[in-house]
């Protein structure tokens, strides 16, 4: 709406993709914050309770733990946006074929983030019963459930290609047979990777649930930027 101009936005372009991301995590605050003071199981804990007393002690073990995982979601991220500058390089065609891909790519990768995140709960809160049996069972139940939807999502995507990238053309458009053609290309290394990708994230999630943050940075640094953007 805002980039384009529909339904009667002005046209803001690249001003309004900044305006639609900053508006759509301020919404994405209010809609959790909403959540926490209406949702029954969750109002119980009073979370905002007192909260210009801040617990130093609290606060410094996430900040400790915090930290390395920020440097980490910092390095992959740069990583891709590094990737879409040198794509650029190569020319236009190439950049559109790029980004409908890594688009493609990422709305799948959702689903194994979201259960990343979610067994770092499990796995942190068997960590606090000290019940390894849990931990083990959590991290074998997600890293199984984690392959079989990666596994889907790289059928689908060596499966029907160009259905899922013309989702992004206009057919009209005198460049669209162009960058369908580099995307059908690119796709099939999205394919390839939609595995270990899927794996990796998880393996994160289980490592963050037992406290363990710093190695999984350093190990994330080397291998997005040492190899990645090296080999790149």
């Amino acid at each position: 709406m805002l980039i384009f101009g529909n339904w009667g936005a002005p046209r803001l372009e690249i001003e309004g993709a900044a305006l639609a991301t900053v508006a759509t995590n301020i919404l994405i605050a209010i809609v959790f914050i909403g959540f926490v003071l209406l949702n029954e199981e969750t109002r119980k804990f009073t979370i905002f309770s007192r909260i210009w007393r801040p617990d130093w002690e609290a606060f410094f073990e996430i900040f400790r733990l915090g930290l390395p995982i920020s440097i980490g979601v910092l390095s992959e991220v740069s990583l891709f946006a590094f990737a879409s500058i040198m794509m650029g390089w190569i020319g236009t065609i190439a950049l559109a074929a790029h980004g409908i891909v890594l688009q493609l790519a990422t709305v799948t990768f959702m689903i194994p983030l979201a259960l990343s995140n979610a067994v770092t709960v499990r796995v942190g809160t068997s960590l606090g019963r000290e019940n390894w049996l849990d931990i083990k069972r959590a991290a074998q139940a997600i890293l199984l459930i984690v392959l079989a939807i990666t596994s889907m999502s790289m059928v689908l995507f060596f499966a029907m290609p160009e259905t899922l990238i013309m989702l992004f053309l206009d057919v009209d458009n005198v460049d669209a047979g162009a960058v369908l053609s580099y995307a059908i290309g690119l796709i099939y290394f999205a394919a390839i990777f939609q595995i270990v990708d899927g794996v990796q994230i998880t393996g994160t999630g289980i490592l963050r649930g037992l406290k363990d943050t710093t190695i999984p940075m350093f190990i994330g640094i080397f291998s997005y930027w040492g190899v990645g953007v090296g080999l790149g």
